[in-house]
């Protein structure tokens, strides 16, 4: 039995290797009905499933190779075999050989071919009408690519499974990773939410739930920027969600240790990250892989010029959803967002206050300390590790001057400088600050407002004085590299009284 940390929705795997799916145990009985799209040559999967809960289980697949696989053969009382696939269409589609003859699936072919072979296809609801059905509990597709037209096909109708369970074929059959975001998006906007994701990223399992299917459908726009070459198509926007950015290693291990937070305290909101390691970062929901163009870019301006922190400028205007939180790496999520995402509905853009307030240099480094804390907030000092912002022509054009300035600033003279404002160096939240002075955000007709860091972006010097004053169970993000040292020592209710801290108390 698993635990999964999206939804912690306790699962079960069964089949044989290659061919094993998970299920939710608790939500299984003898009524339950339960289609197996794609059989191939296997269905240990579904003799499991009627094994072990007295299920139903109805097998589709049209393909030659499985017809004669499954001719004559017994089968389970359970389990019906149908001679007919599943697609976003009634009626016959060609489906192409598997290029190796060993192989069984046969794949829907996107173009005409003398190998092409023709087969009856249905779309789930002709299916369910077909054989009876008013429900179906669970939905399993293996369908080699033609997952993508079904599910939005699914969605734009009123039939929920419970379960649904998708292999996504990304990088094949000329699919790309955008068609499964797009997938993925389309699932949360409708209420699923996701228990499980093999180690390929492949294979992914979603529970539905109904509270979250009450969402008005949004408006399809695409708003086009003036004065750029640029556009932002909202039809292709999630609802809400977090991203992280993290290049190498350490910066991915503690993003994952932040998203492990989220799930606790936020199971139903996404994550997306931004990473040069996404084969190592499927616990994410959406991972954007950078394209040739963006590597060399991030080497042009960011590894060469030692400013890997500022990162995050160069790609916010890529977020997968409409309302976006922003978490460094370096987060941990104690409490819930809601707050947060509602700030968002009313405002394009939400700051946060800098973690840790009044700085000075100790003689002999080139780093800054934490000298006092007078105040656990100020007015006019923001931070860019916790900020959020939604999908608007406004904010797009916002975040192009952020990106361009960018560019501007860490030329000529400031290239070599580096990350670090106190070197003479130029980041991504010092051009913030010009922005906020210079009038940017008034000329874009962005609306901003901020959050305090006592609750949203609270640095480790200030914990021991949020706990003392009866803040620390109000504070939803805290912010610092220590979490990943101490938390599995002392667990989040500890890090206040950390010894190294009891100075700032």
């Amino acid at each position: 039995m698993g635990v999964n940390i999206e939804t912690t929705q306790e699962y079960a795997v069964y089949g044989s290797p290659n061919c094993d799916w998970p299920i939710i145990p608790r939500l299984m009985t003898p009524e339950t009905i339960v289609y197996s799209v794609g059989v191939g040559a296997n269905i240990s999967w579904d003799e499991a499933l009627i094994e072990k809960f007295g299920c139903r289980v109805w097998g589709f697949d049209p393909t030659p190779k499985t017809l004669r696989w499954a001719h004559g053969r017994a089968f389970p009382e359970n389990f019906k075999f149908v001679p007919v696939g599943l697609a976003e269409i009634d009626g016959e589609i060609n489906f192409d050989p598997p290029k190796c003859d060993t192989h069984i699936s046969f794949s829907p072919s996107s173009e005409a071919s003398d190998t092409a072979i023709s087969c009856k296809v249905n779309r789930l609801e002709s299916l369910m009408r077909s054989l009876g059905h008013d429900r179906i509990d669970v939905l399993k597709m293996d369908i080699e690519g033609s997952e993508y037209g079904v599910i939005h096909d699914i969605l734009s109708g009123n039939i929920r499974p419970t379960q649904l369970m998708a292999e996504f074929h990304h990088d094949m059959y000329s699919y790309k990773m955008s068609d499964t975001h797009s997938a993925l998006m389309a699932l949360y906007e409708a209420g699923y939410r996701r228990f499980y994701k093999s180690g390929s990223g492949r294979e992914q399992a979603f529970i539905y739930d109904e509270k979250l299917d009450n969402r008005p459908a949004k408006a399809a726009e695409t708003v086009e920027i003036s004065n750029q070459n640029t556009s932002v198509d909202i039809r292709n926007a999630a609802d809400k969600g977090v991203i992280y950015f993290a290049f190498g290693k350490p910066a991915l291990d503690e993003a994952r240790l932040s998203l492990s937070s989220l799930r606790k305290s936020n199971p139903t909101v996404p994550a997306a990250i931004f990473t040069d390691m996404p084969e190592a970062a499927h616990e994410f929901d959406f991972v954007h892989s950078f394209t040739e163009t963006e590597n060399f870019d991030i080497e042009r301006y960011f590894i060469s010029t030692n400013r890997m922190p500022s990162l995050k400028v160069r790609f916010l205007r890529a977020s997968p959803f409409q309302y976006t939180i922003h978490l460094d790496c370096d987060t941990y999520v104690k409490g819930p967002l809601d707050d947060f995402f509602l700030e968002l509905e009313e405002n394009d853009f939400v700051l946060t206050n800098m973690p840790e307030l009044e700085q000075g240099v100790v003689e002999g480094s080139d780093r800054p300390v934490h000298k006092s804390l007078k105040n656990l907030t100020r007015s006019s000092s923001y931070s860019c590790a916790v900020f959020g912002y939604r999908k608007s022509a406004e904010t797009d054009a916002l975040l192009h001057t952020w990106w361009t300035q960018f560019v501007e600033k860490t030329a000529g003279d400031k290239r070599d400088k580096g990350n670090w404002g106190h070197t003479g160096g130029v980041n991504e939240q010092g051009i913030l600050h010009d922005m906020l002075a210079d009038g940017s955000f008034q000329r874009a007709g962005v609306k901003r407002s901020v959050l305090p860091n006592t609750q949203y972006n609270a640095g480790m010097s200030m914990w021991p004085r949020l706990k003392a004053e009866g803040l620390w169970q109000d504070c939803r993000i805290l912010h610092s590299h220590k979490i990943k040292q101490a938390i599995g020592k002392v667990g989040v209710d500890g890090l206040p009284d950390l010894p190294e801290l009891q100075k700032f108390a």
